[in-house]
């Protein structure tokens, strides 16, 4: 049967996977205390369904720390000294920055900043782009070949999966292919290509 879940009983299922995953690695640990972390930019609205998603969840006493904190505390262990520390994030959903101060054992968030529409998404666009689209073009009839065309969307999501996970395979090796099958061109043709695709590319 269909279930209709609002945002935060969607995150309330994951935090339950979560917590049924390590305790289930490490019966011993108490689950019931945890530390969520948002982003720095998070409102007081956002960060309330936060607090009620882990309600939902079940469990009894969360902290709730802003995500370029979470990354300084995890730094400052090791490096207990008065200064000033740019972080950033640059994940699948948001490019967010943070000047935090680290002053007499206490860490403070001076300025923050981010960019929704700069994300890791874009990375698997410009593979697409650089990568894979000019060989798809030169062996193969794709006309307007483009991420907003409708005629392509199945296609285009294809490649965008493909893209993501060359990109993860980078992390690892410093050479991936990227195989391209299971499709037709225009003119009804089978597509199979092997790109290889370096890490050298992927910085450039």
């Amino acid at each position: 049967a269909k279930t209709s879940m609002n945002a935060e009983e969607v995150s309330a299922e994951i935090l339950k996977y979560l917590k049924e995953s390590v305790t289930k690695k490490y019966p011993e640990l108490y689950t019931g205390w945890v530390v969520v972390t948002v982003p720095a930019y998070f409102d007081t609205i956002q960060k309330e369904a936060t607090k009620r998603a882990w309600d939902i969840a079940g469990f009894e006493y969360t902290v709730l720390l802003q995500e370029p904190i979470a990354a300084a505390v995890a730094y400052w262990f090791d490096n207990k000294t008065n200064e000033n520390w740019l972080v950033y994030d640059l994940g699948g959903g948001t490019f967010d920055v943070a000047i935090i101060s680290s002053q007499d054992w206490v860490l403070t968030i001076k300025w923050h900043g981010w960019d929704n529409y700069l994300w890791g998404k874009d990375f698997d666009d410009a593979i697409i782009k650089n990568i894979i689209e000019p060989e798809l073009k030169s062996n193969y009839v794709f006309s307007d070949l483009d991420r907003w065309n409708s005629k392509y969307v199945p296609f285009y999501n294809r490649l965008k999966y493909l893209a993501e996970c060359s990109k993860k395979e980078l992390t690892d090796s410093a050479t991936t292919p990227i195989v391209v099958e299971g499709i037709v061109d225009e003119t009804g043709k089978d597509v199979y290509l092997e790109i290889p695709f370096t890490r050298t590319q992927f910085e450039t």
